[in-house]
């Protein structure tokens, strides 16, 4: 005779809340409790069967940053999750991190974090992120500044930044503060997300430099050639006693000891000066010239009757008579070569006749003594 045994069974079982187990009859069931089944074995033995079923509670999974927004270059951003150990994915999720540089700007971007239990029950939570893109900064100014120049406004774009560096001063840019050379310019531009951009020019600070050369000395009535290498535009002053007043090499036959002031601009609108001074040394020897006849006709040549001479200080007085001895002209106090103080053929405004007329000069020679002289000058027209 065979004994066969009967079983009483006994299983705890585990699943996740919301979840489904078959108990022994095929019965589904989602709910927790203690199931008793009473089977029969093949053998016809009575078994009982016993099933605890428990539910596990789900994870509550939790993700969040610091930030709803950051801007383009604010660099990785840690997400704060749990429970830890889940899965974190999205656009820009490296790891445990998001990188604005990798998602670009745009948004906001749906960042998920999956957590599974040892059960396997799982949980998801979400949250955004939006990425600012930085703003774009445009700053205006010159490449080239002459060391001399006033102070040149800068314009930045968009209004209200902060420019800074070599020679600036609020929003103005000094040449002569920041010297020669290359000077770093920066506008700082932060937008309302909090968002930093900057743009940076160089102005090339230049300085022009001329040499009129050294002084020269010339005894009176001799000239002296000036001579200077320039690339730019020149003016002498003042220009009396100067062949021209622009050139680069004028012969200076000044009467009296003078100092010309040399500008130069060159092709960048700098300038340049210098001063050289034409020292005039007095002769004791004296020549006088005084023309027998001129024609004051308006061509601008001979068109003044003035007495000339070599080595005197200034013509004291001119005289004109006509044939009858009525004065017809009279000046005084007159520097050699001022043309325009002798006589231009008028009296009382009007021209008067071709002729004859009679003068009588006054000179004031180097020795403080006078001369005077006394002739005719034939007038034509």
């Amino acid at each position: 005779m065979t004994l066969t045994p009967t079983y009483a069974l006994t299983e705890d079982v585990e699943i996740c809340e919301g979840g489904s187990y078959t108990l022994p009859d095929g019965t589904v069931v989602s709910t927790g409790g203690t199931f008793v089944f009473n089977l029969t074995t093949v053998d016809g033995c009575d078994s009982v069967v016993t099933i605890h079923l428990e539910l596990s509670p789900l994870p509550v999974a939790v993700v969040n940053f610091d930030v709803a927004g950051i801007c383009f270059d604010g660099g990785w951003q840690e997400a704060t999750v749990s429970p830890a150990g889940g899965v974190l994915s999205g656009t820009g999720i490296t790891a445990t991190h998001f990188d604005p540089a990798l998602a670009g700007p745009g948004g906001p971007y749906i960042i998920q974090y999956i957590y599974t239990s040892a059960l396997g029950c799982a949980d998801t939570a979400y949250t955004e992120i939006e990425v600012f893109p930085l703003p774009a900064v445009d700053l205006f100014a010159p490449s080239i500044a002459c060391i001399e120049a006033d102070p040149i406004l800068l314009t930045g774009n968009p209004i209200g930044g902060v420019f800074t560096g070599e020679g600036v001063v609020d929003s103005f840019f000094m040449p002569s503060l920041a010297g020669t050379g290359a000077a770093a310019v920066t506008y700082s531009y932060t937008d309302g997300n909090g968002c930093a951009a900057s743009s940076i020019v160089y102005i090339d600070v230049v300085q022009n430099m001329v040499d009129a050369g050294p002084d020269v000395t010339i005894n009176i009535g001799d000239s002296a050639l000036l001579y200077v290498v320039s690339d730019g535009s020149l003016i002498w002053s003042p220009a009396t006693g100067l062949s021209c007043e622009d050139c680069a090499d004028p012969i200076a036959s000044p009467l009296q000891t003078t100092t010309y002031l040399l500008t130069e601009t060159d092709g960048n609108g700098c300038l340049a000066t210098d001063l050289i001074t034409v020292t005039v040394e007095a002769s004791e020897e004296y020549t006088i010239f005084i023309p027998n006849s001129f024609t004051p006709n308006g061509d601008l040549a001979n068109d003044y009757f003035l007495p000339m001479g070599f080595n005197i200080q200034r013509i004291l007085t001119l005289r004109i008579y006509d044939r009858w001895g009525m004065l017809m002209y009279e000046n005084g106090d007159i520097l050699p070569g001022d043309y325009i103080g002798g006589w231009d053929g008028t009296f009382k405004g009007k021209p008067v006749n071709p002729g004859v007329y009679a003068y009588v000069v006054e000179f004031l020679l180097p020795d403080g003594s006078v001369l005077q002289r006394g002739g005719n000058v034939t007038l034509l027209r």
